[in-house]
């Protein structure tokens, strides 16, 4: 079924469901199905850098990295000014440390890292500078990460390889059982 087709957590209820995404739909039915569902998994090619509500749950998000201070830091446009331009050349070690530091603060807040069990890595693999002010960037809810770690959410960084009659196989070969597949995809 397609994401818009889900109505209510209710309609899965003790189901084993599969989605396919990892965008603010897919991660917003995940949470919601966890409540219910038999099993909920998410299967995603790459992680994106969340932006949680507030930094370090005390600076609002907006404060922190959406100022003009922050612009200057992130890759330069077309038209630059100059305070982008010295950023960029003397100031190169600066850039380079806000884009470290805002990618600790967000693997720690979230706890990102995936040495711990079978739990999947996080991490996205382009840095925060160069795709955590884009389209791909998401703002989950503030439960998802942490259903994750309990393992109420399986978090998959694979690809489907084939649908079968009980569920799909992922090009990992793990097979995965589902009632349902959700396709939440951008």
């Amino acid at each position: 079924m397609h994401n818009s087709e889900l109505k209510s957590a209710e309609q899965l209820s003790s189901k084993r469901v599969v989605i396919v995404g990892y965008g603010k739909s897919a991660t917003d039915a995940a949470l919601e199905l966890a409540k219910v569902a038999h099993s909920t998994n998410i299967i995603f090619r790459k992680p994106r850098w969340p932006i949680p509500g507030k930094l370090a749950g005390v600076l609002s998000f907006k404060w922190g990295l959406l100022h003009r201070m922050t612009s200057a830091l992130l890759p330069l446009y077309q038209k630059t000014s100059g305070l982008e331009r010295v950023m960029h050349s003397t100031g190169a070690a600066l850039v380079w440390l806000y884009g470290r530091l805002t990618s600790l603060l967000l693997y720690f807040q979230c706890r990102l890292g995936g040495a711990f069990g079978r739990r999947t890595n996080l991490v996205p693999p382009m840095p925060i500078e160069l795709s955590g002010f884009d389209h791909t960037t998401m703002v989950p809810r503030p439960d998802f990460y942490r259903l994750v770690r309990k393992g109420m959410i399986n978090a998959f960084r694979d690809e489907i390889e084939s649908f079968t009659d009980h569920g799909v196989t992922l090009k990992s070969h793990q097979e995965l059982a589902a009632d349902v597949i959700i396709l939440a995809t951008d």
